[in-house]
């Protein structure tokens, strides 16, 4: 995906050298562990909203930076902390950062480089993004914790994904596209966040269909070996529920066999499952563009191709 966004202007390229306002800890260790992720750079998505939907609104790139360096670095706390709770090896392409020091200084470090992003915000940024970031990571952790109450379980309710992903995965991104809004008016904007709730669910979606089949930065099924049922795989189960039985009798074990992945693998090349894959692609794509429109006067563009791009990440 990183090759796809090289046709979107680079607002961040700026932040590939610079650490933004992050204060140096006195105590070393905890920069060098943040650099882990930091110097990776990752798609830096949600620090590009900032600038998409803050310069709609008429708001300088100097304007925005504060707050595209904050959302990075919050988003960078949490994946050094998912890293830890996962006991995930890799991340971006190299080990994780519980891989090459412990558990305890990510964690730690993490804790830092969230306090510090909003001691940031609130000691130079709007009264009212740093309340509504301070919201933003109230409901990341408890998207963690609902996902964490749910490891080896089977969801009983589909609309488990869509609270999942609000949660989790839109809370940052809808932060994001406040930024401007609020800058300019002091106020939130309810076409933003409508977008970026459905934004959230389409990209996480792809993000479990790249778990399905693995990638150059993720080892297939990995999900599956930490104990979630991500929204692909209950899709997977819905489409054949002998499976649940088998998944459920899996989940007893420390470790997934590699029969039963085959398994999976097999009913992943059906043609229901495939079908009922590209119907609910083609729905939260749709979802999407139908949030666009409201935003199309001044985004509709750059959105269009960040949804189409989102999807080609699959092909």
């Amino acid at each position: 995906m990183n090759s796809d966004f090289t046709a979107i202007p680079e607002n961040t390229r700026w932040m590939n050298e610079l650490r933004g306002p992050m204060e140096l800890p006195e105590v070393s260790k905890i920069d060098e562990v943040c650099a882990v992720l930091w110097q990776r750079k990752g798609k830096r998505l949600r620090a590009q909203w900032v600038f998409w939907f803050g310069e709609a609104f008429g708001r300088s790139q100097k304007q925005l930076k504060l707050y595209a360096w904050a959302v990075e670095a919050i988003h960078a706390a949490t994946l050094l902390h998912d890293d830890v709770i996962d006991r995930s090896s890799l991340r971006r392409g190299g080990p994780s950062a519980n891989m090459l020091f412990d558990n305890t200084l990510p964690i730690l470090s993490g804790d830092y480089l969230l306090s510090d992003a909003i001691f940031q915000l609130a000691e130079n940024g709007s009264p009212l993004l740093t309340k509504l970031m301070c919201q933003a990571v109230k409901e990341v952790t408890q998207g963690e914790v609902l996902q964490y109450e749910h490891r080896y379980k089977i969801p009983e309710d589909p609309n488990y994904f869509d609270k999942l992903n609000r949660l989790k995965t839109s809370s940052l991104l809808k932060w994001a596209s406040q930024v401007g809004a609020v800058l300019a008016n002091d106020r939130e904007d309810s076409a933003c966040s409508e977008f970026a709730n459905r934004y959230g669910a389409l990209f996480q979606f792809t993000d479990d269909v790249l778990d399905l089949r693995g990638s150059s930065t993720k080892e297939a099924w990995q999900d599956i070996r930490e104990g979630k049922v991500n929204e692909v795989l209950f899709l997977l189960l819905s489409s054949y529920p002998r499976l649940k039985k088998v998944l459920l009798e899996a989940f007893l074990t420390p470790d997934i066999r590699t029969e039963f992945l085959e398994e999976l693998k097999y009913y992943t090349k059906q043609k229901m499952f495939t079908e009922n894959l590209e119907y609910t692609l083609e729905r939260k794509q749709n979802e999407c563009k139908e949030a666009m429109r409201a935003l199309e006067p001044y985004l509709g563009k750059t959105l269009d191709k960040l949804v189409c791009l989102t999807v080609q990440r699959l092909f």
